[in-house]
């Protein structure tokens, strides 16, 4: 699509794309979230549902003037990890469960901004259909479950650390 012929009221303000490319890319992993829900849950599929509005959430913390250098970096290394093809628990071998370590990354990684960033300029940047906090909440119990114990102590360990 040329970005010329871009309709300005169809940008997604985060990403500089087209909302309805974004709604696409929703709409695909609601039907792979689906597709695993009777074998995970709904919660879980919730879970799947909202990594790209924490994705988001990184990319916009990032991106603000009110966020220390330091919790940037941290958004960053979340953001990183999110999108890079190399996994803990790769999805390419794993399927579905591949995402296990992904979800457990970006609810402890959102958990450690609750406690660092002013709730105000979280929810500025929050495009989810939930309340922040809950979503943080659900997704650090159910991401606890969706991984072997030590796994997660080790995902926690390194986030606590790197969130300063």
């Amino acid at each position: 699509m040329d970005a010329r012929r871009i309709d300005a009221r169809r940008l997604d303000p985060e990403l500089e794309v087209p909302r309805d490319a974004y709604d696409r890319f929703r709409a695909l992993v609601r039907r792979g979230a689906e597709r695993v829900a009777g074998r995970y849950g709904k919660d879980a599929t919730e879970l799947v549902l909202m990594v790209p509005d924490v994705l988001l959430l990184f990319v916009g913390l990032m991106r603000d003037d009110r966020v220390s250098p330091r919790h940037k970096l941290f958004a960053g290394a979340v953001v990183a990890y999110l999108v890079s093809p190399l996994d803990l628990l790769p999805e390419a071998l794993l399927g579905p469960l591949g995402l296990a370590d992904d979800i457990v990354l970006a609810f402890m990684g959102l958990d450690i901004m609750l406690n660092r960033v002013p709730h105000a300029v979280l929810r500025d940047h929050w495009r989810g259909d939930r309340d922040l906090i809950e979503v943080a909440r659900l997704g650090t119990r159910l991401g606890a479950q969706l991984v072997p114990r030590a796994l997660y102590d080790k995902i926690c360990r390194w986030l606590e650390r790197a969130g300063g």
